[in-house]
């Protein structure tokens, strides 16, 4: 599955392959196709994590922009889009889950060695819908925190099984029987956020002490990525672009 993933990544997802077609798009009106199917799609997203050459951009379903809370945008998006509002991963979610699934076979691997009945204790932060949360618990027990209360509906009803609750890192650290986690996710999630140290200190607060972050976000330090949003935002003024007001680079978060 993972090597699928990947092969369909580099045949549809490169960064070269997305600028052509936005480039086309401007020529000649036709909307791309960003879901590899062939087939139009009404919501198009393309995303990667912190690598050389990531990029990330979504279109938006609606043909006109209208005025809307943050909160409004999420619910739209993960509630009523019909790309990003099913149980299982969409075609780009899907190259992502290759990577955070080899990181997670990994950690389980190593943890292990040394107790080979030890379950992994993880945690989503930001966790939209919950197709990760629920794809993550096939390598422990995860659970899922979520600041928009409408987005947490969503998941509680596509994934009854599972744990989520609005909030955020502080809210679960302020839980009376917290327990530090193993692993915590946080994909995509840091460029919707004001940049502040802070966020990567509550991150930190709910990990053990040998715990493992497993982050993602665009990586601005590309000029792929920048032109792509840039683009984005010419051709969609308040779309999705303007949502991601903190800028990071691989070599700031890994250095």
């Amino acid at each position: 599955l993972a090597v699928s993933a990947r092969e369909r990544l580099l045949r549809h997802h490169t960064a070269e392959v997305r600028a052509g077609q936005v480039l086309r798009w401007i020529e000649t009106g036709a909307q791309p196709i960003y879901n590899g199917s062939g087939e139009s799609s009404q919501s198009t997203v393309v995303v990667a994590e912190t690598t050389p050459q990531s990029a990330v951009a979504v279109l938006s379903p609606r043909s006109k922009v209208s005025v809307q809370t943050s909160e409004d945008f999420y619910v739209n998006l993960f509630v009523k889009s019909p790309y990003w509002s099913t149980p299982h991963p969409n075609h780009d979610e899907a190259a992502r889950w290759s990577k955070i699934a080899a990181f997670l076979e990994h950690i389980l691997r190593r943890v292990n060695r040394t107790d080979s009945s030890y379950v992994l204790r993880m945690v989503e932060v930001g966790s939209g819908r919950g197709w990760l949360t629920n794809l993550a618990s096939t390598y422990g027990q995860c659970e899922g925190i979520e600041p928009v209360q409408g987005v947490v509906e969503q998941a509680r009803k596509l994934f009854p099984h599972l744990r989520f609750e609005t909030g955020t890192a502080e809210t679960v650290f302020a839980r009376a029987d917290f327990k530090p986690y193993d692993v915590v996710l946080c994909s995509e999630v840091i460029e919707h956020i004001k940049k502040d140290d802070c966020i990567f200190q509550e991150l930190k607060r709910v990990l053990k002490k040998d715990g493992v972050l497993i982050l993602g976000t665009p990586d601005y330090s590309t000029w792929s990525w920048n032109l792509i949003e840039w683009l984005y935002k010419k051709l969609i003024p308040g779309g999705y672009a303007d949502e991601h007001i903190s800028h990071y680079a691989r070599q700031g978060l890994t250095g």
